[in-house]
């Protein structure tokens, strides 16, 4: 970006510093742009595996970490009983729903990414209303 009247207040040692970040940003955004589909599913599939883990540590005799991790996902689930699996005879820390949403976005993406380009679009003109 060329130099404006913005810049005028701005110390050199802070634009070259700005400078070394910004081109360190790009490098990791460019790393990690190609494989944003792999990173995403494995985001979701961390999520719905971890959700059954306050269930198996309590199992294992540690029931503050699992607790301590069931308040954390109180964050991302209402965590509802009546909507729950009880693996165990614990409730996990999401519920029915979120577990169908992100294990299925996983178990999807993590599909696409292995078929790839053998897999052919949808065509979406049986659907419209017209």
């Amino acid at each position: 970006m060329p130099p404006g009247p913005w810049d005028a207040d701005v110390a050199p040692w802070r634009r070259s510093l700005d400078r070394a970040v910004l081109s360190g940003v790009e490098v990791v955004v460019d790393a990690l742009l190609p494989r944003w589909g792999l990173i995403a599913s494995l985001g979701a599939a961390s999520i719905v595996l971890g959700a059954y883990l306050p269930p198996a540590l309590v199992r294992l005799g540690r029931p503050e970490a699992g607790r301590a991790l069931f308040a954390a996902y109180s964050a991302i689930c209402t965590q509802t009983p009546e909507h729950s699996y009880f693996p165990w005879g614990y409730e996990p820390a999401i519920d029915q729903r979120p577990t169908a949403i992100y294990g299925a976005f996983a178990l999807l993406r993590l599909a696409y990414h292995q078929l790839g380009e053998r897999v052919r679009p949808l065509r979406w003109r049986g659907y419209s209303s017209q």
